[in-house]
């Protein structure tokens, strides 16, 4: 055995391109192996003094007790390295027999690279290697924060996976982060993410495998079609198109915003026009503001604080091309900050010129503050000041202030990427920092140096309005102070004190739709307690309660902070409505879900549910704008109107008769990983788990595709069916559907084929573009292409008998299919890819709303396709698939999808081009996809595969040295692997034997066979050598292509009957 050496020892540094090999001081080392690296006593003491002399830097002891040298000594120690590694290649022949080194390299000596892991084992008993490598990466990792062109390190290497969470520790005390990747660890300047595909040597790669008659019929009619192109190619546009191309322009949105007027050839004629109309709107404005009703009107504008603020905001916005305006609740900014932009253009007889923008977070914001802002103009909507929202809006010819969503205006910006025509922009509520909002942001920045004229104005109701004013290089901002109404507050133990009401932990249960979760809960084993809970109990404890009576407290103690508490809502509705003064109630909860149950528990209440009492009002996103305006209207007299809403209801909008406000003191949040790129949803409430469940239920009656939208699909098409006979509501009731979501989605349908039909992609005639309205397979493709790249793998699994699948995503790596949805009661699903709406991540990634698709659909309808290093490998997403498959089909696939990527783009640019005339590139299309049957399979491992000339099915690159990297992964090992797995083989087995010399020899074992290799210094390279062996056996020389393949299955048939 080799002498080990000691634990205390000093270390000089070698350079990074040779490995970072330590070099260990030791006096009773051993003679040096023949890989090893022997420095003469002299040469090495005379470095060592040098570098300690002019760099005046300590040598690093085994424990790394000194600070990591800087940059410019490793860089002369390279040098000083140069010269030493000349000086053994002088002398070391003549040294090595007859002197012992005192310096050797820990990796020579049996911890190298290639070492073998019982050689490791023995070292590591002393603790010394550990040690030495910590400190070896110490060197590293100073080196990687001196290279401003290296991102990370990247280590395969067992010990440093062993001493992983040393070296971890040591990396964040360097400010660098740290993960392990499986078998791999990573050290990097940035955040690093959960998963990385490109680390994953488990990660899925597809075997495609296609019918030859299937292929023989597709190449047939794509055979035919690039024929009948070659010879019309000439006069191939005149027999495409029915009408001239000339008329058709790029998307545009007809309707949506105001459509420049053809331009005067005389700009004098034109700029008299424009200066009449402004005349005119200046002689309207001035009228209403000296009417009696005008005056009214502006009596009450100048008592919001806004209106004191108003020569101070239109100063700034003439000033600056950025303002932010923070302003709190209800001081007006909303609805005056636009009015007071629009009558100062007016004034200044730019009233026809201007055009003002304002932006609202939600629809019923929009509509709500367009109508008042009307009213306050004397005006009608739709004249000056107009809206427009999805499905809908109101606005005219002469409208200079339009109110819309934010989605609304980035629609505008993908055809209009410089808003030609807009002179100031106004984004409300930017506070709430939603995607749209932020993104818009992005994009107006990106704006403002190209329109300099182009005014922007940002308003918040919160006081953070500076971290948007440093986002605009120092905008200006400007706060408006608010005044708020005498309000009275009462807690939970107020209202049970003042009602008598008592808490048990039974009528916390809310009876409507609960009830299904409370016999769960009570059947499901005991949980943790939450975090909410635990900060109830804590908050509880802190409180002093001395004022109550015992009831409440015992109340209070029995107080369940995670249900809704329907039942303590609707009696608190009926106590107001029995014992307190008129006046509307805005009721906050969670969701629509909780909106929903609990206008139809009110509902079943005798005085609630009264409609010549009670007026039950809704207000959510969900629902369609006549019925969210209705929370507008006056109820009768001696009827108590209450809007049950959510979050909606609390900013933007102001509802006049509100006099008390219930709040169950929650709300649904989403959260969003940016670095592994995942929405996370807080812990759902309770109240959804029913709902959940119905959901369930609904889709299990619409799923047999494997796919959640081609049962939403189905569902729908019932509810058209049935609302012929005029019975929706039934079908919705009888099959837990929501006939107000049913609704929504006929209107987005309408509006989609209005869109379609503006752009000239259809034509009125419904039927014919409905041909292949039923082709499910085609339904997929086209999901497909719209869901891209949502892309999952699903790879099967057997065990004892039973069967299951596996899913792995690019950016997350394994997740979870969502309990709703269809395919997540499968035990096997008979197709390779999931593609999905969405992902989340809870306490897992889980998918939500996915389809199978096939590897045809993928390859056709999926992103943009690439060649691999060998012919037959074709990659997507960037390298993360890969698709193995006879050259012959890869070229049908690459062709196939050149021809329908170039119909598609001739199409969308010509709209009036008749697909009738590539009626065999289509049905080639149709053929692969539907006729698909996933025969393929999935194989894994790293694939840095080498470039082949020859046709080779599956791939298989030709053999390379034992040392050089290959197929299936970095070594022959890999490569003996990939090859025995891919032809159908078991994988092969090593046994290693250490023989008197120290040396290892490897003997490889598959298929019965026993094939051994040379003697090595190491055991990893003793197995590597035994499997170049065995390639070399089984590949037989330089065959390749189908005689490379049956070579190897005829060797293999016959040791198998041999043995």
């Amino acid at each position: 055995m080799k002498d080990r050496p000691p634990s205390s020892c000093c270390a000089v540094y070698i350079p990074p391109h040779h490995r970072f090999r330590s070099v260990v001081f030791s006096p009773n080392s051993s003679n040096s192996s023949k890989n090893g690296a022997d420095f003469p006593t002299s040469a090495a003491s005379v470095i060592h003094s040098k570098l300690l002399d002019r760099q005046n830097i300590p040598v690093l002891n085994a424990k790394g007790t000194a600070a990591p040298p800087p940059l410019s000594y490793l860089q002369h120690d390279e040098k000083q390295q140069q010269r030493q590694r000349t000086y053994n290649s002088n002398n070391g022949n003549k040294n090595s027999n007859n002197q012992s080194s005192q310096y050797n390299s820990a990796y020579c000596h049996g911890i190298s690279k290639n070492g073998s892991d019982r050689q490791m084992d023995l070292s590591l008993q002393s603790g010394t290697f550990g040690e030495a490598n910590v400190d070896e990466w110490k060197r590293k990792l100073v080196i990687l924060l001196h290279d401003d062109g290296k991102q990370e390190l990247v280590s395969r290497e067992k010990k440093d996976r062993r001493y992983f969470e040393q070296i971890a520790a040591l990396a964040s005390r360097m400010g660098l982060y740290s993960h392990l990747y499986s078998k791999v660890a990573v050290f990097s300047k940035a955040p690093l993410p959960n998963y990385r595909f490109d680390l994953d040597d488990k990660r899925p790669q597809r075997e495609v495998n296609l019918n030859f008659g299937l292929l023989k019929r597709v190449d047939a009619h794509l055979g035919e079609y690039l024929s009948k192109k070659s010879r019309t190619k000439e006069s191939f546009s005149d027999n495409c198109f029915s009408k001239s191309s000339s008329n058709s322009s790029i998307v545009t949105d007809e309707g949506l915003f105001e459509q420049p007027e053809p331009m005067a050839s005389n700009t004098a004629i034109m700029e008299k026009i424009l200066w009449r109309r402004s005349l005119q709107l200046h002689a309207q404005q001035q009228a209403w503001q000296e009417s009696l009703e005008g005056r009214g009107i502006l009596e009450f504008r100048q008592s919001l604080p806004a209106y004191k603020e108003k020569d101070a905001i239109l100063t700034a916005i003439l000033q600056n091309q950025v303002l932010i305006i923070s302003g709190e609740t209800g001081c007006g900014k909303t609805t005056q900050i636009p009015q007071f932009i629009l009558e100062s253009e007016i004034d200044f007889v730019r009233g026809a010129v201007c055009n003002i923008i304002c932006t609202q977070p939600r629809r019923i914001s929009a509509m709500s503050v367009s109508e008042r802002v009307a009213s306050e103009r004397g005006e009608k909507l739709g004249e000056s000041v107009g809206y427009k929202v999805r499905l809908e809006g109101m606005r005219g010819k002469e409208t200079r202030l339009l109110f819309c969503t934010t989605g609304i205006l980035l629609r505008r910006l993908l055809i209009d990427r410089n808003l030609k025509g807009v002179t100031h922009i106004i984004v409300d509520e930017i506070h709430e920092r939603g995607i749209n909002e932020d993104f818009l942001l992005i994009v107006l920045k990106d704006l403002l140096p190209r329109r300099p004229e182009l005014k922007l104005i940002l308003m918040s109701a919160s006081l953070d309005a500076e971290l948007f004013s440093s986002y605009f290089g120092g905008a200006p901002l400007i706060h408006i102070p608010g005044f708020t109404h005498p309000v009275r507050i009462h807690f939970l133990e107020n209202i049970l004190e003042m009602m008598g009401y008592r808490l048990t932990p039974y009528n916390q249960i809310d009876d409507y739709g609960q009830e299904r979760m409370w016999k769960m809960s009570k059947q499901a084993p005991r949980k943790r307690k939450s975090q909410i809970a635990s900060a109830v109990e804590d908050a509880l404890r802190a409180a002093d309660f001395k004022d109550f009576s015992p009831q409440t407290w015992e109340s209070l103690s029995c107080w369940n902070p995670d249900c809704i508490g329907f039942n303590l809502i609707e009696y608190l509705l009926s106590y107001i409505c029995e014992n307190e003064r008129p006046g509307a109630v805005l009721v906050f909860v969670t969701g629509w879900d909780d909106i929903s149950s609990l206008k139809d528990k009110l509902q079943s209440h005798p005085i609630l549910g009264d409609p010549n009492r009670v007026s039950l009002l809704t207000c959510h996103g969900f629902l369609a704008s006549s019925e969210q305006k209705l929370i507008f209207e006056e109820p009768k007299d001696g009827v108590r109107k209450i809007v049950l809403t959510t979050n909606i209801a609390e900013t933007s909008i102001t509802i006049n008769d509100v006099v008390f406000v219930l709040d169950c003191g929650k709300a649904k949040e989403t959260s969003y990983d940016a670095l592994n790129n995942t929405p996370c949803l807080l812990p759902s409430w309770i109240s959804k788990v029913s709902a959940q469940q119905l959901a369930e239920t609904a889709k299990l009656q619409f799923s047999r595709d494997y796919s959640d939208h081609l049962a939403l699909v189905r569902a729908y098409e019932g509810w058209k069916e049935a609302e012929k006979d005029l019975a929706g509501y039934d079908y919705c009731w009888k099959n837990f559907l929501s006939a107000q979501s049913m609704k929504a989605i006929d209107s987005l349908r309408v509006e989609f084929l209005s869109l379609l039909k503006g752009t000239g992609l259809i034509d009125g005639n419904a039927t014919s573009c409905n041909t292949w309205s039923y082709d499910q397979h085609l339904i997929r493709a086209i999901i497909c292409y719209g869901l891209y790249p949502g892309i999952c793998s699903v790879v099967p699994h057997v065990q004892h008998n039973e069967k299951s699948f596996s899913l792995k995503t690019m950016e997350d790596g394994p997740v979870l299919l969502y309990s709703n949805s269809v395919n997540a009661r499968e035990s096997r699903i008979p197709y390779p890819w999931l593609v999905f709406n969405e992902k989340i991540k809870v306490n897992s990634i889980f998918l939500r709303d996915s389809t199978a698709v096939s590897d045809s659909v993928l390859l056709l309808f999926g992103g943009s396709i690439s060649r691999g290093n060998v012919d037959g490998h074709l990659k997507m997403l960037g390298g993360y698939l890969e698709f193995f498959m006879q050259p012959a089909i890869a070229e049908k696939f690459q062709s196939l999808r050149r021809e329908f990527d170039e119909l598609i783009q001739n199409k969308l640019l010509n709209p009036q081009m008749v697909l009738h005339f590539h009626h065999e590139l289509i049905s080639a299309v149709r053929l692969l996809v539907s006729e698909d049957q996933c025969d393929g399979r999935f194989v894994f491992g790293r694939q840095d595969l080498k470039p082949s000339t020859m046709p080779v099915m599956p791939p298989q690159p030709t053999l390379v040295s034992r040392t050089e990297s290959g197929p299936g992964g970095d070594n022959s090992k890999s490569q003996l692997q990939t090859l025995l797995t891919r032809a159908g083989y078991a994988a092969p087995t090593y046994k290693t034997k250490q023989l008197k010399n120290n040396q290892f020899r490897a003997t490889v074992e598959f298929n019965g066979m026993q094939i051994m290799g040379q003697p090595w210094n190491n055991k990893k390279s003793a197995e590597k050598d035994a499997a170049a062996e065995a390639l070399k056996w089984l590949i037989g020389g330089t065959k390749t292509g189908h005689d490379y393949f049956n070579h190897m299955s005829m060797l293999l048939k016959k040791s198998k009957r041999d043995h």
